[in-house]
């Protein structure tokens, strides 16, 4: 365990120190629009086609049915250049996935009274040229705003 955590410290500092430039530059996106398919028409000559966004979304995970009574909200945040639900999925060989946050058997037992949600968000570390970019601040009132939006709670202790 000590060494995997000296690894990972090493490898922060040498991502940090080589990395700095790009890494001070990084933005992220907030709705996720498709590109124009193959058969559309392309844009005018001079016209600047329209660019991607991505944004954030919270998603409830558990528990799927809304008559529960719930004592806490659980928001898991993925990390950098990561997404939901893959980050809280254990796929081993040979054997079925499991989603940590919304198997019976996981998170739920730990905590049986607690309504779980995922919140993705853009986390890739190099954007695509044709994303538009925004500031880290703008995905943290969005983030914001997701949480106010989530499901109303059954328990009236949660909603008060």
């Amino acid at each position: 365990m000590l060494t995997q955590v000296i690894s990972l410290a090493i490898a922060t500092v040498v991502l940090y120190r080589c990395l700095p430039n790009k890494l001070a530059q990084l933005q992220f996106t907030l709705w996720f629009e498709p590109k124009p398919s193959s058969q559309e028409r392309p844009a005018p000559h001079g016209a600047t086609p329209q660019r991607q966004r991505r944004g954030v979304r919270v998603c409830k995970v558990y528990p799927i049915e809304s008559d529960l009574e719930t004592d806490i909200d659980i928001i898991a945040v993925h990390g950098l250049d990561t997404n939901s639900p893959d980050t809280w999925e254990d796929r081993s060989k040979g054997k079925p996935p499991v989603n940590w946050l919304a198997d019976e058997g996981m998170l739920p037992q730990e905590v049986p009274r607690a309504r779980i949600f995922t919140c993705d968000w853009p986390a890739d570390l190099f954007q695509d040229p044709d994303v538009e970019e925004n500031r880290i601040d703008e995905l943290a009132r969005l983030l914001l705003e997701g949480i106010l939006g989530r499901p109303q709670a059954t328990d009236k202790q949660l909603r008060n």
